[in-house]
């Protein structure tokens, strides 16, 4: 296979954008209680505990997290979750590239003992600090390692989009905020043939789609940094708090406060 050849099959592999990847302590009291109702979050979730004992609901199914499963939410999967006793809880928190990134709202749970032991592994070394470049690339290892143990009929065919919109699409995953006119003239496009073309290939606005993307940083930023409401209102492109809280609360179906008060405990 030539270098050409080459490139062009690597980059139909679905990138993975790590977020977060830690294990912690599920308590039943105190700062982070495992108790909480109806959570949401646009990136995909993973978890797996050393011990029985804590349970996530979703889509009218509870599940108990063993040792010897994986529970793997998806984007916009809304959860509840309990717990009758404490235990050591490792969870991933990433992004993953088309056809993954196409599945909504869905629980899945994994039994297959080669996964339970790549996270078992993962969790006794991911809060050392030590080799971390290893650690990531066995991370990303295990990440395609649960990817490609989702149920086949489960996954959606990946969706073609003409090379007009496929670039426009590059474009607003790298500058969230920009204008249609802006976006049409990088595509060599009339600005009103852009719109018709890609509401017509991706059923939604490129504003739309921008906006989405740039609440989905915010809820990265609201979950695993410090910065205030404010601060990341303005990183993500709103004008002010007020109209970021209202976009936040209409696309992930709670306050910018609430859901930042379900991140977990630094360790």
């Amino acid at each position: 296979m030539d270098r050409a050849e080459s490139n062009s099959s690597w980059g139909k592999v679905p990138a993975i954008r790590l977020i977060v990847s830690k294990r912690v302590t599920l308590r039943l009291t105190g700062s982070f209680p495992w108790n909480y109702q109806d959570v949401r979050g646009p990136y995909w979730r993973i978890y797996w505990n050393d011990a029985p004992g804590a349970f996530v609901s979703c889509g009218g199914s509870e599940v108990e997290l063993t040792p010897e499963n994986l529970i793997v939410l998806s984007p916009d999967a809304v959860c509840s979750a309990r717990a009758t006793k404490q235990v050591r809880h490792f969870y991933v928190h990433c992004f993953v590239a088309a056809p993954f990134s196409e599945i909504k709202g869905q629980m899945f749970v994994l039994t297959n003992p080669e996964l339970v032991r790549q996270a078992a592994r993962l969790a006794s070394t991911v809060n050392q600090g030590q080799e971390e470049w290893r650690t990531q690339m066995e991370l990303l290892v295990y990440l395609n390692a649960v990817f490609l143990a989702l149920p086949a009929a489960r996954i959606p065919a990946c969706l073609t989009y003409s090379a007009k919109v496929a670039k426009a699409l590059a474009i607003l995953g790298k500058i969230h905020k920009i204008s249609n006119s802006e976006l049409a003239k990088l595509v060599s496009m009339s600005r009103n043939g852009l719109l018709f073309l890609f509401k017509k290939e991706t059923q939604t606005s490129p504003q739309a789609y921008a906006r989405q993307l740039r609440l989905n940083e915010a809820c990265v930023m609201l979950q695993h940094s410090n910065k205030s409401i404010d601060e990341i209102a303005l990183e993500t492109g709103f004008c002010d708090r007020y109209y970021f809280s209202r976009a936040f609360r209409q696309a992930i179906g709670c306050a910018p406060g609430h859901f930042r008060s379900r991140r977990y405990p630094a360790e």
